[in-house]
């Protein structure tokens, strides 16, 4: 799974290509012609004070003309939050219910187009006591599965209408997926994978 997971990223890092930008949105490569901004973050939204702002972040990344796509790499809450207790019953008093909906919420709201890849607190660590023993991992990976990716043009590649097809030794792995958006970047076809 590890080997997968390292090929997939080798091969989003020389598909995008393109030219890597520094912090302050400088393009460290001045001399291409086909510059790609993306909006890259993970661990998030953590915290009561982070969620509130949430609408900041969406707001500065939608209004930003030159991002052209949105990539969250995983983890939607701390590891020491409470997951969902999906398909417990009955549900653990420390289990948050609707968060990934309200999480899903949020990811509907950006302009461009969006990929996001699940972290570990989302399923792995809810069998934890710091997450309040809130959730059994596999049901938490299949709830996930369920919101993020039950669809061509769900979150695992909104907007964007991409083909999606799944790679050869993937086909059981809802989330493990290849994306192609053939006009919307300039090298004509980026693709990227998840493993979960």
């Amino acid at each position: 799974m590890k080997r997968w997971f390292v090929i997939a990223a080798v091969l989003c890092i020389g598909l995008i290509g393109g030219t890597a930008h520094a912090g302050n949105g400088t393009p460290i490569n001045t001399g291409s012609a086909n510059t790609l901004t993306l909006a890259v973050f993970g661990d998030w939204p953590y915290g009561d004070a982070v969620f509130k702002a949430a609408p900041l972040l969406i707001g500065s990344i939608n209004a930003d003309p030159k991002v052209r796509l949105v990539i969250h790499v995983g983890d939607i809450h701390s590891g020491s939050q409470p997951c969902t207790g999906a398909g417990l019953v009955p549900t653990p008093p420390t289990a948050l219910p609707g968060y990934n909906d309200l999480i899903f919420g949020f990811f509907e709201q950006f302009k461009d187009p969006f990929v996001y890849t699940p972290g570990d607190n989302e399923w792995t660590d809810c069998h934890k006591a710091k997450q309040g023993k809130s959730g059994a991992p596999l049901n938490e990976l299949a709830a996930v599965r369920a919101l993020f990716f039950r669809a061509r043009t769900t979150m695992a590649c909104r907007g964007a209408r991409p083909s999606r097809t799944r790679p050869r030794g993937c086909k059981k792995w809802p989330a493990c997926s290849v994306w192609c958006w053939p006009r919307s970047f300039p090298n004509g076809c980026v693709s990227c994978t998840s493993t979960v």
